[in-house]
């Protein structure tokens, strides 16, 4: 029975190639629309995922991608100055086992800015001033409602509001998210994903 469940799960399951590829078209428009260069690299296509779960993931995983692009990646004249390679690079990659999917974007651009976010995050009375927050604590804030560390909206990126329903997505799938960012070096967001499925209850 177990075999047998795996096997209709695994026949449920499709490849996140397709996705990917709508969210590297994205990407390049984007990156033409700020005047940017970036080069998109797609890793493990051939994860599978339920193909449900894929288009409810799909405007969360644009969002962050056009994120990418605008917050993230800096101007050929920026990343000159930075001694980077004047085309930016952002990473699409998926890895998956019997029970999760681990979705990661990830760029090379200029990192959270962890002092804005600090002063805004203070600003909103989401934190107290002066109170010692980590690194990881205040990344979990862009995520909040409304939060944003930028005074006019893109019309990439938005004001922060795409942000929280990112979260609140991933967390009707029963996943999370993971943020690592280094100022300067880029950012990596990572969505885990439970691959649960109906099969279960027949069985």
């Amino acid at each position: 029975i177990r075999d047998f469940r795996q096997e209709l799960m695994q026949l449920r399951r499709i490849p996140v190639s397709g996705l990917f590829r709508r969210l590297q078209r994205a990407a390049r428009d984007a990156s033409k629309s700020e005047g940017k260069q970036v080069q998109i690299e797609l890793l493990g296509e051939h994860a599978g995922l339920e193909q449900e779960i894929q288009e409810r993931l799909f405007g969360s995983l644009l969002h962050v991608v056009r994120n990418s692009v605008s917050h993230g990646i800096e101007t050929p004249e920026q990343r000159k100055k930075l001694g980077k390679p004047v085309q930016g690079r952002i990473t699409l990659e998926a890895c998956s086992n019997a029970q999760l999917l681990i979705i990661e974007i990830r760029d090379d651009g200029n990192g959270l800015d962890y002092s804005a976010v600090q002063e805004r995050a203070t600003e909103k009375g989401l934190i107290q001033a002066n109170q010692q927050t980590t690194n990881d604590e205040l990344a979990s804030l862009i995520f909040h409602p409304g939060f944003s560390t930028r005074q006019q909206a893109s019309q990439i990126s938005g004001r922060g509001v795409g942000m929280a329903i990112v979260a609140k997505t991933i967390e009707q799938l029963h996943g999370r998210i993971e943020v690592d960012s280094e100022p300067g070096l880029g950012t990596t967001m990572r969505f885990l994903i439970p691959l649960r499925t109906g099969i279960e209850h027949v069985m």
